[in-house]
């Protein structure tokens, strides 16, 4: 985090330990000096150098010595999701929070638990033991008096409880909020500066664009207006997480979906070139996990900008809600789905309308965005779903679920590449 500060002499300091490695030798430090200069070149567009720099300092650790939590936190949070699926952390990091409970080194392990809330709500796993889980996770640190590792988590958690309906307003994620969660001590709550401290730097960004992303998902578009507005003002150090850091593909995905959404309602030319700069962003990443997202936002642009050309909109969301499928993220695919059900809508194809949001609802309720799924039977009377069928449960998983859903392995076996035809077929059967 320092190369935001001081980036010449962060860069020195990391060339340096990777020169005195290459002239005396590795020790217990080298792990870092790799991770530190991977970050660096993550950080200047060096993407592919940042991977491998990266694998380094895994493949340089002896064998049946851990990673410190200091290296966990960069090593999974900055480089290896380049060329890794971001699910592949989750245990590393999970583990790396619990290492520096062991050895006293809260503060890298706060960071390994924010990477791994982040990462548990990006890969679409169920919200519901994710809820029990945060909360217990929230409790150990304020029993141990680490009110710092709470600012980076609570932000988080205010957004959880907001997804899955256990908050009065779903889209306050306002320091009210937090505070109202009662974890933090009154001293700091009481002294403003301090607040401000422990609240701090990813914690801010996060509670800013999770109103942002909550509001579009709940189609309160006066919200997000207002949200991504304030946003775009900030320095733009202060618009993204440290250089190659996974949250970004989320911070993107919400710029270009809500760019693209706003220009569409009121054709202002700033929200349209934040839609294209995420674009630009995706385009430029050379990163497996930005392919399936880039394909949405660009699938987003087109039914704004090619409205009329619906065949050909319809296929660039099928491309993605394809890709969403294949690597089992049902969040995204909930997002992809219900895009194109509304498309449709505009298109006064109801046939399919009903097939897209059908599935939409049904990813959503997987996923356990419960306040959504009711917002989606209360706005789309095409559903006419009868209450007996809503929020029943379709996984057990904790921290992980099969690659493929059902419906995903039926097209694989029967050599099908369309995901909505299964969806019709499976309909007809029931």
């Amino acid at each position: 985090y320092g190369f935001l500060d001081d980036p010449v002499t962060n860069l020195i300091a990391c060339c340096k330990m990777i020169q005195i490695t290459v002239q005396h030798g590795e020790c217990e430090s080298t792990g870092m000096a790799f991770v530190a200069y991977g970050h660096v070149l993550g950080a200047m567009g060096h993407e592919e150098e940042a991977f491998r720099f990266a694998h380094l300092a895994v493949t340089t650790t002896p064998a049946g010595e851990e990673l410190h939590p200091s290296e966990v936190s960069f090593l999974h949070a900055m480089c290896l999701h380049i060329k890794t699926p971001l699910a592949s952390s989750l245990d590393p990091a999970l583990h790396g929070y619990r290492l520096s409970l062991e050895i006293g080194d809260i503060f890298y392990g706060a960071l390994c638990l924010s990477t791994y809330l982040h990462l548990y709500i990006i890969c679409g796993l169920p919200l519901g033991p994710l809820v029990s889980d945060a909360t217990n996770f929230a409790w150990q640190l304020k029993l141990l008096g680490h009110q710092q590792a709470l600012g980076f988590m609570l932000p988080l958690l205010v957004t959880i409880l907001n997804m899955t309906g256990k908050s009065e307003n779903p889209l306050d994620v306002s320091a009210e909020a937090i505070v109202a969660l009662g974890f933090l001590d009154e001293d700091v709550v009481a002294g403003s500066p301090r607040f401000d401290r422990v609240i701090a730097g990813p914690g801010r960004i996060t509670m800013k664009y999770d109103e942002v992303f909550l509001a579009y998902i709940l189609q309160n578009m006066e919200v997000a207006g207002a949200s991504i507005t304030k946003i775009q003002r900030l320095h733009k150090n202060c618009r993204r997480f440290p250089g190659t850091h996974f949250a970004n593909y989320m911070l993107e995905l919400i710029d270009g979906l809500v760019g693209f959404e706003l220009f569409a309602l009121n054709k202002k030319r700033h929200y349209r070139l934040i839609g294209e700069n995420a674009l630009k962003w995706f385009a430029k990443s050379r990163s497996i996990n930005s392919v399936a997202l880039h394909q949405l936002v660009h699938a987003k642009k087109m039914s704004v900008m090619n409205s009329s050309k619906k065949e050909l909109v319809k296929s660039f969301y099928d491309k993605a809600i394809a890709s969403f499928a294949r690597a089992g993220y049902s969040n995204f695919g909930a997002i992809a789905s219900e895009e194109a059900g509304r498309f449709m809508l505009f298109h006064q194809d109801k046939f399919w309308a009903k097939e897209y949001l059908f599935r939409s609802l049904r990813l959503y309720e997987e996923w356990g965005v419960t306040v959504k799924v009711q917002h989606m039977v209360d706005t789309y009377d095409i559903l006419d779903l009868p209450a007996t069928e809503l929020l029943s449960p379709h996984s057990t998983a904790i921290r992980g679920r099969k690659r493929f859903e059902s419906m995903v392995a039926s097209m694989n076996n029967n050599k099908k590449s369309d995901l909505v035809d299964l969806a019709v077929s499976e309909r007809n059967e029931l």
